[in-house]
């Protein structure tokens, strides 16, 4: 029932957008309208209201985050567990930050040869942080280390995250390619396809190793334990399940307006669904306890390791004689976000690093709902306990 409840709620999720689409087109696509990987942005222009209204949110965002006060959570006085140190960084930390290195510099130094290498040389970038990540957390506490006592959960995560970030590649192409690839054109698009899906199975291992780094040095462990309940009975679940998939639909008629519901529906159709399932999620300690650290000290996995890579995207671009961005990196993207395509931070617009706190919690949601219908008799890392005090 599990396994047939989640494939049938992810072709929903690719349905319904196509739909859309295809009555906001009256069944006549757009020339490339379905072309991946998309080489060519648009300029939508900056709007000082959506501006403002971001501006709001983000200042909401820096309060829940640095003053959770604020919204009613309580300072926690309870026992604490100091860092452990004792432990030396394992050798697959040197391993990684010799590969990192490596792929770095040929991103710095805008190599173009060998091609074979530079061509490539994200996977190796992003797979030399990972475990660069993992043994700074074999370094504060053994247990955390994915590659250490998980390697079967750390490739899993891996074959899951292939789909977890392709599905939001499909849903780019209903907002008109709010990112775009402009060095793509140094592959042929079969093989490109195989190039992002061997590159997108870094994301969701980078957010769990980013989670774990973070539990492990104990920064946030007991700043958000003890917040606001707020429960809601599986009838608002349903409410929001419609209200997500409404989401998708709308979105390819209004796609400058409401970009942001590609990030958004995913999140709440899948957390709704995992709670008709008896699966828990980031919300579940919410609903009961009021422990909001789970929720908040994940949303941050991606901001963090967003830094990372835009900054490592960014080193490896320059721009054409005609002023166009491009890369001897096919992996290189930019981007043409609707309204806020201001105030850059690398190539992306500051406001749109919001996105990433979502994009952190669809990859627990995904990883956790595949893993949760498919793998029930795997054992879970966070299953027994999401936040390690």
């Amino acid at each position: 029932m599990k396994k047939i409840s989640v494939i049938a709620t992810i072709l929903v999720i690719i349905a319904v957008p196509y739909l859309g689409a295809y009555l906001h087109h009256h069944g006549n696509f757009p020339e490339n309208y379905f072309v991946f990987p998309p080489t060519e942005n648009r300029k939508p222009e900056p709007n000082s209201l959506v501006l403002g209204i971001t501006f709001v949110f983000f200042v909401l965002a820096i309060l829940l985050f640095v003053f959770p006060q604020v919204f009613g959570f309580k300072k926690y006085k309870g026992p604490r567990q100091a860092i452990r140190t004792g432990h030396k960084l394992p050798y697959w930390f040197w391993i990684g930050l010799a590969v990192w290195s490596i792929s770095f510099i040929s991103f710095a130094f805008k190599w173009s040869e060998p091609k074979w290498f530079v061509q490539w040389a994200f996977l190796p970038l992003c797979w030399g942080f990972i475990f660069i990540l993992d043994g700074l957390v074999f370094k504060f506490d053994p247990k955390g280390s994915l590659f250490s006592n998980k390697k079967i959960e750390l490739a899993s995560m891996a074959l899951t995250s292939v789909s977890g970030w392709l599905i939001y590649e499909y849903l780019n192409f209903f907002i008109e390619h709010n990112w775009f690839y402009p060095a793509a054109n140094l592959m042929s698009r079969k093989v490109y396809f195989l190039y992002a899906a061997l590159g997108s199975a870094a994301f969701i291992p980078m957010s769990f190793e980013w989670y774990q780094l973070l539990i492990a040095l104990k920064i946030l462990n007991y700043k958000y334990k003890l917040g606001p309940i707020v429960a809601y009975s599986k009838s608002v679940s349903v409410i929001l399940v419609a209200v997500g998939f409404g989401l998708l639909f709308v979105t390819p008629f209004i796609s400058d307006n409401i970009f942001y519901g590609i990030w958004i529906a995913p999140i709440i159709i899948l957390a709704s669904l995992m709670r008709f399932l008896n699966l828990k999620t980031p919300f579940t300690e919410i609903r009961t306890t009021g422990n909001w650290t789970f929720l908040l000290v994940f949303a941050l996995t991606w901001l963090a390791q967003g830094l990372f890579i835009e900054g490592w995207n960014w080193a490896s671009g320059f721009d054409l004689p005609n002023g166009s961005p491009y890369s001897n990196n096919p992996a290189y993207w930019n981007y043409c976000i609707p309204f806020v395509s201001i105030f850059y931070v690398f190539e992306m617009p500051f406001f749109g690093y919001m996105g990433y706190l979502l994009f952190s919690i669809h990859c627990w949601l995904w990883w956790s709902v595949i893993q949760g219908a498919f793998f029930p008799s795997q054992t879970h890392s966070l299953s027994d306990d999401f936040v390690k005090s």
